[in-house]
């Protein structure tokens, strides 16, 4: 049975002052007291909160980089930024994060780099399901949302500017990325078509052993192929 504790009204009023504090020192910002107020949307944590509590070393490890995760896991959006901070992705080593969610067209985007001196548009997916042992795939069902910003980046690469998809496997032991024809049919043909718009399609593979707590970059370079897969 659980137990319940009582806690008499300055006890409360000492708790969520505590948890203030420390979402302050996490996300880097002034607080208001109503936590009815806050609007967690675009709130990040800090690089410095995400050094020193989430990723305490890198190494390498039979060719694979890995963090080691003392009290939690990363996401796979922190593992990307880290893996981009510590030059690990070779093709974004010439890129400087400026902005998270910015807006293009009707939605937003996951992120706004400056690579080379120009804005890089760059959208993640996360390539969760496996086929035929070696394959990551993506959708796992039909995705409107995905064809949306498939096309809005497209749409901005025709017209001049830079765009790159990265899908994420959260997978080990893949070695390709594959649009998912059974999921949704619509998502192969878009991403051919963003690739011939002069969109930058890469693919990248990261993992959570439980058994070390590490999160690994297993392939910071999946072989992509957006042929014709039924």
């Amino acid at each position: 049975m659980r137990q319940i504790e009582l806690v008499d009204p300055k006890g409360i009023l000492e708790r969520v002052g505590n948890i203030k504090v420390n979402l302050e020192d996490i996300y880097g910002v002034a607080l208001p007291t109503d936590f009815e107020e806050l609007h967690p949307t675009g709130l990040y944590p800090t690089e410095a909160f995400l050094e020193k509590e989430t990723c305490t070393r890198i190494h390498e490890n039979h060719q694979r980089r890995i963090w080691r995760t003392d009290k939690r896991a990363l996401t796979q959006m922190q593992s990307f930024e880290l893996a981009v901070k510590k030059s690990l992705l070779s093709w974004m080593s010439r890129c400087e994060l400026v902005e998270r969610n910015v807006r293009l067209g009707s939605s937003l985007k996951d992120y706004l780099f400056v690579c080379n001196g120009r804005e890089c548009y760059l959208e993640v997916k996360s390539a969760a399901l496996r086929g035929n042992s070696r394959y990551a795939l993506y959708p796992d069902c039909p995705t409107l949302r995905g064809r949306r910003h498939v096309n809005e980046l497209a749409n901005l690469a025709s017209q001049g500017g830079s765009a790159t998809m990265v899908f994420i496997a959260a997978l080990s032991g893949v070695e390709v990325f594959r649009p998912n024809q059974s999921g949704d049919p619509e998502t192969p043909s878009l991403l051919r078509n963003a690739q011939k718009a002069d969109v930058t399609i890469r693919a990248i593979s990261i993992h959570y052993d439980p058994e070390t707590s590490t999160v690994c970059l297993g392939n910071p370079d999946l072989e992509v192929e957006l042929g014709n897969h039924e």
